[in-house]
């Protein structure tokens, strides 16, 4: 050293460790001066040192992939995200270029070549992992050092899922458009906010009419507003409810419905809308009541069948407890049916027990049940009387069903035998009801037919 005044000597030299030299005579101030620079140029250094580190920190665990490569796409450095992203190890890729899913060479020319033009690019691009799975990715490319050692920065984002996500939405909102379940979207309020077409085809109400108005106020749900209530808090609690309404169309029509309600929660767990969705099920119903009524009606009478007529006496019975009177069952066999049959033929048995029914069905009353168990036999349940009214009512089917058949030159008469038991005197169990009616019904045969017994050997 030979000259302390002379800053450009002063830095080289402490960076050899110069720690001997010859200089001028120097003012104290000036020293002082100097003294103060060299600190202040090591603090700095110091600073700077210790701001890499932090970048280098902020690099590695950014949550984001960065990558520097060269201009050939030679990967110069990467962070641990860029690593994980595409699942690879450190060293096991070596160029940007190994990620890219089709056209590499094509690829990185193309992308390359809008570098230069522009230093910036912001592109999104089909990938590949490690492992070969496909994905795609958001690059983010800015050159740096343009003029001497240039380099590209490169931000990676991972976007496989938005673009799932994007198709989801795109496929939900084609299928609330063309679906064949009618759907609207209701506030927190129940006020409607939107339909899509099949709730216009179903009711008959379009958007412009309904929509803002409260959901009571559109079509009548016929539910009470304990229901409503009740529909709500299962929503809220369970977040859908599913059941069978009654919904009415523009025409004031109402129609059977299958509806679905969900609940669309906040973070806050409070509902922010309702999105609620129907079938109109009437060809549904109409055949289960088909089915219903061939598995519980005879078709040849259209009288309750045997399963309907102990539902049926199931129900009396149910009565009769609660409001303490007695119920009694008559059962019936027709004479002489067999001749018919013998003689004249099925068919004509047919027209018979068709006759059967409907005289039985004016000798009693609408409370009262009249079935056919099969063949000739019937049954008749009478509900709250008593045995004086009982025994009047047996003894007008006795009239009502004492007839001639005649086809041709043949002449059959028809009459029928009744067998009564009451309920509970004779018995509480129905089967067991049943069983002493029938036992009832053949003595009245034994004893000459065209009558009827009571069980307990009482006739009339």
């Amino acid at each position: 050293m030979q000259n302390l005044t002379d800053e450009g000597n002063i830095h080289p030299s402490f960076k050899i460790k110069a720690v001997d030299f010859v200089t001028q005579f120097i003012k104290r101030i000036e020293l002082d001066t100097k003294i103060n620079s060299l600190f202040r140029f090591l603090q700095l250094k110091k600073q700077l040192c210790a701001s890499e580190a932090q970048q280098l920190a902020i690099f590695e665990q950014a949550p984001v992939s960065i990558a520097f490569t060269d201009l050939a796409f030679n990967l110069l450095k990467t962070n641990q995200q860029f690593l994980e992203q595409f699942g690879y190890k450190k060293h096991e890729i070596t160029s940007l270029s190994d990620i890219f899913n089709r056209d590499k060479v094509a690829l990185q020319n193309h992308l390359l070549e809008q570098l230069v033009k522009t230093e910036t690019i912001d592109v999104e691009l089909p990938t590949r992992q490690c492992n070969g799975d496909s994905s795609k990715t958001r690059f983010k490319g800015k050159i740096i050092n343009p003029s001497s050692n240039p380099q590209i920065i490169w931000i990676l984002e991972d976007i496989t899922l938005q673009e799932l996500s994007a198709a989801n939405l795109t496929l939900a909102a084609s299928v609330y458009q063309v679906s064949g379940a009618a759907m609207l979207i209701l506030d927190a309020h129940y006020k409607m906010l939107t339909i899509n077409p099949a709730f216009t085809e179903i009711t008959g109400f379009n958007l412009i009419e309904i929509e803002g108005k409260p959901i009571e106020g559109i079509f009548d749900l016929s539910i009470s507003q304990s229901t409503l209530k009740e529909i709500t808090l299962l929503v809220k609690k369970d977040g859908h409810w599913r059941g069978e309404l009654l919904i009415g169309r523009q025409s004031n029509e109402q129609f059977p419905a299958m509806v679905l309600v969900n609940g669309i929660k906040k973070a806050d767990g409070s509902i922010s809308h309702y999105v609620i969705m129907f079938v109109d099920i009437s060809d549904h119903k109409q055949l289960e009541n088909e089915l219903r009524y061939h598995a519980e009606i005879d078709p040849l009478t259209s009288l309750p069948n045997r399963k309907l007529f102990f539902q049926r006496l199931d129900t009396a019975i149910a009565s009769a407890n609660r409001f303490n009177y007695n119920v009694a069952l008559l059962y019936l066999d027709l004479d002489g049916f067999k001749q018919i049959n013998d003689s004249l033929g099925h068919g004509q048995g047919d027209n018979v027990l068709i006759e059967v029914a409907g005289r039985l069905m004016n000798c009693v009353r609408e409370v009262d049940t009249v079935a056919r168990l099969g063949g000739d036999e019937f049954v008749v349940i009478l509900n709250g009387t008593s045995k004086e009214l009982i025994a009047e009512t047996a003894q007008r089917i006795l009239d009502s069903l004492t007839m001639t058949v005649q086809e041709e030159n043949i002449e059959l008469p028809v009459s029928a035998s009744i067998g009564i038991a009451i309920y509970p005197e004779d018995n509480t169990n129905p089967l067991m009801l049943l069983k002493f009616a029938d036992e009832a019904m053949y003595r009245a045969k034994y004893k000459g037919k065209r009558q009827f017994c009571w069980h307990g050997y009482l006739s009339n």
